[in-house]
C-alpha cells in the first residue's frame, strides 16, 4: 500500500494466546470502519479509542483500536 496515502490504522490484538498485534492501514477512516464491521464483524462507534469486541466466529476476543494518522 502507498504509504503517502494512509490516513486511518486499525490495530488490533487477538486474544488467543500469542499476543499478536497486528496493524491494518487504509486510506479513508471510512474505509477502516466498513473494513472492522465486515471482516472483524464489529460497529466501531465514532470517539471511542478502544473498544472490545467478540468476533462472530468463535467468540474469540480482541482490542481494537482505530487511530487517524
Amino acid at each position: 500500500m502507498d504509504t503517502d496515502n494512509i490516513n486511518a490504522r486499525v490495530t488490533y490484538l487477538i486474544d488467543d494466546g500469542s499476543r499478536v498485534i497486528h496493524e491494518r492501514d487504509f486510506h479513508t477512516v471510512r474505509e477502516a470502519e466498513d473494513w472492522l464491521f465486515e471482516t472483524l464483524k464489529v460497529a466501531y462507534r465514532r470517539g471511542t479509542d478502544v473498544l472490545e469486541a467478540d468476533w462472530e466466529s468463535g467468540g474469540v476476543g480482541a482490542t481494537l483500536q482505530l487511530r487517524v494518522i
